[in-house]
């Protein structure tokens, strides 16, 4: 009995084995073979190559002479194809343009028998440029008149610009960027929303460090820059470690000192953010004030570009 079903379940298991080693054959088949349906010897491939060009040699051989059998009447000479060149397509003549001129060096100015050169054309090229949207916030100060003796009742006050949506928060302009953005061009509520978002112009303080970058970015903008003096530190700090003797940038650190001095004062004695405020605006802004003129003081005794001055 027990003979009987080991046997079975060996039969099963052969069985369950063979479906997916057919399975796993006709995946390699279907990622890695040839999208023919024509069969294949496995025994002998190779025996294909010759049959297959055998037989393209009879098929050709028995064409030509069909061809060569028939009618020279019913031939028709089809021209040779030219290809033309590719033409550089320009874009919309209704886009507008702003033209750049980059001049030639002063160097190449000069001609070789001594001559100036003088402009005679220009080399021409086109680039596309994306300019977004700007929102911005127009705020109608409507007028209001009165008398200067004070008469009763002629106080005037400007009437209010008639709009299509009198108590709505936008004009016509943003309704139609609205309109066009969701009926032509298919955008949704959600993106639309996104836009006006990320489009917002930036007032405010922003404290980073003294990165270029942060310059460039904000530069027309009404962004007032705080500079972290943390990220100026680490400048100094790891060549003070370094130097063995004392320098500019120890001394530099001593500057640095002074300013946690004065944190480390308003943590102990808990003071409120106004009393912070207060304290910043008088210890900090002497010793900045102090260390400014120490470098204005030592900066041309440096070697060019130093790592510290650099960075």
């Amino acid at each position: 009995m027990n003979s009987n079903c080991s046997l079975q379940r060996c039969e099963q298991f052969e069985k369950a084995y063979n479906q997916l080693l057919f399975q796993f054959k006709q995946l390699q088949r279907s990622l890695f073979g040839r999208h023919s349906e024509r069969y294949e010897d496995p025994d002998d491939p190779q025996g294909l190559l010759f049959e297959s060009a055998e037989a393209r040699d009879d098929g050709s051989v028995e064409e030509n002479e069909a061809d060569n059998g028939k009618d020279q009447s019913d031939v028709v000479s089809i021209a040779t194809h030219k290809r033309h060149k590719k033409t550089k397509k320009s874009f919309a003549g209704h886009l507008p343009r702003k033209e750049v001129v980059i001049p030639v060096s002063e160097q190449d100015k000069t001609c070789a028998c001594g001559c100036q050169k003088n402009l005679v054309d220009y080399e021409r090229h086109e680039r596309l440029n994306d300019i977004p949207p700007v929102y911005e916030v127009i705020v109608e100060l409507r007028e209001k008149v009165a008398c200067p003796k004070g008469c009763a009742g002629q106080i005037v006050i400007a009437p209010k610009p008639k709009h299509i949506l009198a108590k709505g928060k936008f004009i016509e302009s943003v309704l139609a960027h609205l309109i066009v953005s969701k009926l032509d061009n298919r955008q949704s509520f959600y993106h639309l929303e996104k836009q006006f978002g990320t489009r917002a112009g930036f007032n405010g303080t922003l404290h980073c460090d003294a990165d270029p970058f942060f310059e460039l970015l904000f530069e027309q903008t009404a962004a007032n820059l705080n500079y972290c003096n943390a990220h100026a530190r680490r400048k100094f700090e790891p060549i003070a470690r370094a130097a063995q003797e004392d320098g500019l940038a120890k001394r530099a650190m001593l500057f640095y000192k002074k300013l946690y001095r004065v944190e480390r004062k308003t943590k102990e004695n808990q003071l409120t953010e106004k009393q912070r405020h207060d304290l910043r605006q008088e210890e900090p802004r002497s010793i900045m004030t102090a260390f400014k003129c120490w470098l204005d003081e030592h900066y041309p005794q440096v070697l060019p570009n130093p790592r510290w001055v650099r960075q």
